[in-house]
């Protein structure tokens, strides 16, 4: 059975885009776990990832205010992730905001997240041909081990008929 080849169709490229697209919108800048990959001692490897939210840390109430005030006036919008305060070891509470980036930077970023879709979805489609070509190609050769396999043993059965009939004759023509 021959399987038929994967093509890019712009359906195809269209649905990547609005993938990868949704994945941005929802992220936080910075580095993920490509759970694509296949872990090594337990842990993903990691890639950086660009994202429309970005944390911001802020050491006072006051220095927070100050600093969504002047974000917001960069064009930067409050995201539905919660601000959160935080005490590390030994050190004063801080407060991590994270705020949504302007619009323009992300149009900018999700050309390039949509081109890295892009690319990647002609990666895994070629992949997958070529998964598709070496199963195939295996079927083929499984199958002509297989002929060579039946005809070495009709051979094998027809040599071993001719000598029986030789054999019977010389023995029962000698009598």
């Amino acid at each position: 059975m021959q399987e038929l080849m994967k093509k890019v169709t712009k359906k195809d490229i269209e649905a990547c885009k609005v993938e990868a697209e949704r994945l941005y919108m929802g992220r936080l800048t910075g580095y993920v776990d490509d759970l694509s990959a296949v872990p090594v001692n337990g842990v993903y490897p990691r890639f950086y990832a660009a994202g429309a939210i970005e944390e911001f840390i802020a050491t006072t109430a006051d220095g927070l205010i100050g600093l969504v005030l002047e974000k917001t006036s960069q064009g930067w919008s409050k995201s539905d992730v919660m601000t959160q305060t935080f005490t590390p070891a030994n050190l004063p509470m801080q407060f991590a905001v994270y705020l949504v980036k302007p619009e323009a930077v992300r149009a900018e970023e999700l050309k390039e997240v949509h081109k890295q879709a892009e690319s990647k979805l002609h990666a895994a489609v070629a992949a997958e041909n070529e998964a598709i070509i070496r199963r195939t190609f295996e079927q083929r050769m499984a199958t002509e081990r297989r002929k060579r396999a039946e005809a070495a043993k009709a051979a094998e059965e027809a040599e071993e008929q001719a000598i029986m009939a030789e054999v019977r004759a010389a023995l029962m023509g000698g009598k």
